[in-house]
């Protein structure tokens, strides 16, 4: 007896594989398959396990530090369908911490008026990644971590604005 292309050989039907929407305000386009999840999901997960992980204390203080509040802001922001969706949440998690600055790095991206304003947004998001690194990591992070960055998720938000600054004055 054939067997169909999407049943199991016990007969039961497969799952069909979950395809992630393409969208063009995906921060981070995966080159891999379509079938994994966003890496903003993924880089969400990871922040809240390692937060978790490494909380010094179990009753969730961590929460309370603003840098990471807006963080999770920006998580959810990415996730928006909506241009207008995104900006309003970037800059509620600015209202929170001004070093966030994957914030500072939609803002530039999504409500900037031409390249002058965009390099100086991505100046500002350049800036305030530098002091959170060395808010969460210490005054010694750039030296000691060198080479190192893509590894760490704290420093994520500054390579990333770091690479959108470069990729502006490549252009210019």
């Amino acid at each position: 007896m054939p067997v169909s292309k999407n049943r199991r050989k016990d007969g039961t039907k497969a799952p069909k594989p979950v395809k992630r929407k393409s969208r063009k305000n995906d921060p981070f386009p995966s080159p891999l398959s379509e079938d994994l999840p966003p890496r903003v999901v993924m880089e969400k997960m990871m922040a809240n396990l390692q937060r978790s992980l490494f909380a010094e204390d179990l009753l969730g203080e961590a929460e309370a530090d603003p840098l990471n509040a807006a963080q999770d802001i920006m998580y959810d922001a990415w996730e928006c369908e909506t241009k207008r969706d995104r900006i309003a949440l970037a800059k509620r998690a600015l209202g929170i911490s001004e070093l966030c600055a994957d914030a500072w790095l939609l803002l530039a991206e999504e409500e900037a008026k031409g390249v002058i304003e965009k390099r100086a947004v991505l100046e500002k998001a350049v800036a305030a990644g530098e002091q959170a690194v060395r808010h969460v990591l210490g005054e010694e992070a750039f030296e000691e971590e060198e080479g190192h960055f893509w590894g760490i998720l704290e420093t994520r938000p500054y390579m990333r604005a770091r690479a959108a600054l470069g990729r502006i004055q490549d252009r210019s």
